[in-house]
């Protein structure tokens, strides 16, 4: 089937091609479409954590995604420095690498790979793997761009976690079920909410859960320079030791470039 798609695209770009002299807007647009784009956004600023880590750190965050109409390949990656006294107090990465088929469609199937490193949280590194699908239950748009996404994930998860030698914890092998509705919405010019809730509980065991919020603001200073305000909150209902809190909350500001 995808075969007969590009075909058909070649077929329908040659006629284009012929026909170069004639406006039509439509073909320009479905052109426009099929084409792979490429985005590019890279933020840096700061945070101030409550929880496990009550200070401010600095925070880098990376996003790379090639779309067209059928796919979209994106690699993100999150990186949180801190120090205090001159000590260094705090270090997170996070980094993923994620397939969507047909994310501007109704459902899309989706598959992605993580990894994630916190040794102040004894965690030497987590590597996730999960498959799931989005289902877009509410989209509007105008002539220009999309101003309402509203949708809800769900995924089956597996997890692997290797601890710092001080957390006196076995390695874990872990089954999650991961839910997570999104909403984006444009609340003004220039001015864009985006909030994601993940409710993740392990398979066999659903007093072992994951909450995880996210909710930001952008605001589009030109078309490639915005200023992203975030609140998040994450609870942990069974830590792997007593010594980590089971609620961390984290203020981010951050200045960003869209390429």
């Amino acid at each position: 089937m995808r075969h007969c798609i590009v075909i058909l695209f070649i077929f329908c770009y040659s006629l284009n091609g012929i026909a170069q002299s004639a406006d039509s807007r439509v073909s320009m647009e479905t052109e426009r479409a099929a084409k792979t784009k490429i985005a590019t956004n890279i933020t840096l600023g700061g945070n101030f954590w409550s929880g496990n880590i009550d200070k401010s750190s600095f925070l880098g965050n990376l996003h790379l995604a090639a779309t067209d109409s059928i796919k979209e390949f994106s690699f993100d990656a999150k990186y949180i420095y801190g120090e205090l006294n001159n000590k260094l107090n705090h270090r997170e990465l996070l980094t993923g690498l994620q397939y969507d088929y047909h994310p501007l469609s109704t459902f899309s199937p989706f598959t992605r790979i993580e990894l994630y490193s916190n040794e102040f949280r004894n965690i030497k590194y987590r590597f996730s793997g999960l498959v799931g699908a989005k289902y877009r239950f509410y989209v509007h748009k105008n002539e220009i761009e999309t101003t309402s996404d509203f949708s809800v994930s769900g995924a089956f998860t597996y997890v692997f976690e290797k601890y710092m030698p001080d957390a006196q914890s076995l390695n874990q092998h872990k089954f999650r079920f991961s839910l997570r509705p999104k909403i984006k919405q444009k609340l003004a010019k220039n001015i864009y909410l985006q909030s994601e809730l993940y409710y993740m509980p392990k398979m066999d065991c659903w007093e072992d859960y994951i909450l995880y919020f996210r909710s930001s603001i952008n605001f589009l200073i030109n078309n490639n320079i915005f200023v992203k305000c975030s609140y998040d909150y994450e609870y942990e209902n069974k830590p792997i030791t007593t010594d980590i809190k089971k609620t961390d909350a984290i203020l981010s500001i951050n200045l960003g470039i869209s390429l």
